[in-house]
């Protein structure tokens, strides 16, 4: 019988002769950033030279190196923000990208003409090519102004409603008298609507009724007016609708804009941005910070918090160096050097002129230093994971074990 043979270690546990940044022949490579992944780093070649990623080619995102650094999930095509809907405001997510194709748009604002991938910014479901067209499908008129149909099926739809010949009924036929009109007559023009040719019925609301039908009618409660024709999409009037031009949302009930382009506080008429949750005066001014302003000042009460903390323990504090024998000449604590204790507050460290607490929630981030960012940047801190984002939720994990090693709890 035959020794058994020895089984083959995976490739990334044979890396016992050299470190993750050096190969065999040992040249500097590059190496992917997600944990326990040691696969080389992807790249792209522009103009002659190559664009590194910061993942392998299975964790980086498709967009490549010039335009995206992020990390996508393997079997994905793109990273979380390439993920979501082109729609500025949108941050609908598909359940898997790998068969869409940018950009992408989800079922709200999809364009509904079959074969078009354009999005419907609007919310009309109709892209701006096909907004102008017919609504009938398959016609590629162009729409009459005040009407969803072109000339030609707008003149087929009125033909349509014709009156029948006046003949004598037969004897052997049911009659009809002057108080209950049970005929195939088409309805009389004033319970139609007024839009030309619709023969819906009029609606009929609390506030009394309409000219138009329930189609054409604006939908806010009691408000007998017509649609606002300003876009094809509009289901309000002039004087309901968002003051926004292009949008074709309802206004709300304290002020001109729609609750995309309004302010989220309480009774404020402000505009805002799509992007953000409240306008420029209740929107704390801290940069990347989406929160309500506290009362009275420009910051979240996260923000307001974080500043007061920082500015108490950069006047008390001093920055924790590491001495050089026993007397400690190289700027060490005033201490004896012996273990921190368990509720003792980290030391305050100077990054680029402003107090950073040394916490690992506020040490420069991983991410953005090895991509060649400034270090010590207050754009690229720990304290990242904490917008909404999550992109560098990784470096939070290796900032946890390096503040470990460097403050061990215990006696």
């Amino acid at each position: 019988m035959s020794p058994a043979r020895r089984q083959r270690k995976p490739r990334n546990d044979r890396r016992g002769r050299y470190s993750d940044d050096k190969g065999r022949n040992g040249k500097k490579e590059n190496r992917c950033y997600k944990q326990d992944c040691y696969a080389k780093c992807c790249y792209a070649t522009l103009e002659g030279q190559r664009a590194y990623a910061s993942y392998c080619l299975a964790h980086a995102c498709q967009l490549g190196p010039p335009k995206c650094q992020r990390m996508k999930e393997r079997g994905d095509k793109y990273c979380s923000e390439h993920a979501t809907c082109a729609i500025d405001g949108c941050f609908v997510q598909p359940t898997r990208l790998s068969d869409e194709t940018l950009p992408w748009h989800c079922e709200r604002h999809k364009c509904r003409y079959p074969g078009c991938s354009c999005g419907a910014p609007s919310g009309s479901g109709l892209c701006s090519t096909h907004m102008t067209l017919c609504s009938v499908a398959g016609c590629l008129g162009q729409r009459r102004p005040d009407s969803a149909l072109c000339e030609a099926h707008e003149r087929a739809t009125r033909n349509t409603a014709s009156p029948l010949e006046d003949t004598p009924p037969y004897p052997d036929m049911h009659q009809r008298d002057a108080e209950n009109w049970h005929s195939n007559e088409p309805s009389h023009a004033d319970n139609v609507c007024r839009l030309p040719g619709c023969n819906q019925q009029r609606q009929t609301k609390d506030g009394g009724e309409s000219n138009w039908c329930e189609n054409h009618t604006c939908e806010s409660y009691m408000c007998l007016q017509s649609r606002c024709h300003r876009q094809p999409s509009m289901r309000t009037c002039a004087q309901h609708a968002c003051a926004v031009e292009r949008c074709d949302r309802a206004a709300l009930h304290h002020g001109a804009f729609c609750g995309r382009h309004g302010c989220g506080a309480d009774n404020c008429a402000g505009y805002k941005e799509t992007s953000s949750w409240f306008c420029h005066e209740h929107e704390c001014a801290r940069l990347r910070c989406t929160n309500k302003a506290v009362a009275g000042t420009d910051r979240c009460l996260l923000h307001l918090e974080q500043g007061g903390s920082m500015r108490n323990e950069a006047t008390k504090t001093k920055p924790r160096g590491r001495g050089r024998g026993r007397g400690g000449g190289g700027g060490g604590d005033d201490d004896d050097g012996g273990p921190r204790p368990r509720d003792a507050s980290p030391p305050v460290v100077i990054l680029n002129g402003g107090p950073y607490s040394s916490s690992p929630w506020s040490r420069p981030c991983w991410e953005e230093d090895r991509a060649g960012r400034r270090r010590g940047s207050p754009a690229c801190s720990y304290d990242c994971v904490d917008d909404g984002r999550g992109d560098h939720a990784r470096c939070r994990d290796r900032a946890m074990r390096d503040y470990n090693k460097r403050y061990p709890f215990g006696d």
